[in-house]
C-alpha cells in the first residue's frame, strides 16, 4: 500500500481520531456506517480505507480476545463483512480486502497478523506499540481486580473468555 495522505506524527498518544477523513487520494472512515443500496446487518467496520488511486478498499476489523478464541475470532471477523465487501465491490468497482486485526489480552497474535499489518503499511514500531498497549490494559485490569479483592485474576479471564463465545441467549 502506498503512503496516501495521512500526516505523520511524532507521538501516537497525541493523535485524535476523526470519524471521516477524505481527499483526492483516499477516504478513511472510523467506526461509521457504510451506506449501500441493500440493507446489510454488518455495515460498520472499525476502519474503512479507500485508496482512490489504486481503487482498493480495506475493511479493517479490530478485536482483542483470549488466547483460546484467537483463531475463532479472527475467522469470525474475516467473514463478518463478506456481504458488505460484495456490495462495495459493485458500488465502487474496486478490489476489496477484509483484514481482521486480532490480538489476545496478553499481546499474542496469529500467524496472519503481521501479513495483515504489512498489507496496510504498519511499521514494526507501531506493532510493538499496539502490543504494549494491549499488555498494559490487561495488567491495569488485573490490578483493579486484585486491589478490590476479586477472585483469582486468571479465573476471571477464563470466565470472560468462555462468555465471549457462548451461544446467544444462554
Amino acid at each position: 500500500m502506498q503512503k496516501i495522505w495521512i500526516q505523520k506524527i511524532k507521538r501516537l498518544k497525541t493523535h485524535s481520531i476523526q470519524s471521516v477523513i477524505t481527499n483526492d487520494l483516499a477516504e478513511l472512515r472510523v467506526d461509521t456506517t457504510i451506506s449501500t443500496e441493500s440493507k446489510i446487518q454488518y455495515n460498520k467496520p472499525d476502519i474503512f480505507l479507500y485508496d482512490k488511486k489504486l481503487n482498493h478498499i480495506w475493511l479493517i476489523e479490530i478485536g482483542v480476545t483470549c488466547v483460546d478464541n484467537l483463531k475463532a475470532v479472527e475467522v469470525e471477523k474475516l467473514h463478518k463483512y463478506d456481504i458488505l465487501a460484495s456490495e462495495l465491490e459493485i458500488i465502487y468497482k474496486a478490489k476489496i480486502k477484509i483484514l481482521p486485526i486480532v490480538i489476545t489480552w496478553d499481546a499474542i497474535s496469529s500467524k496472519y497478523f503481521k501479513i495483515y499489518m504489512d498489507l496496510i503499511g504498519i511499521k514494526d514500531s507501531v506493532l510493538a506499540y499496539i502490543q504494549t498497549i494491549a499488555l498494559k490494559k490487561t495488567l491495569e485490569g488485573m490490578f483493579v481486580e486484585y486491589k478490590h479483592g476479586f477472585e483469582d485474576v486468571m479465573t476471571s479471564q477464563q470466565r470472560l473468555c468462555s462468555v465471549e463465545h457462548s451461544p446467544k441467549g444462554s
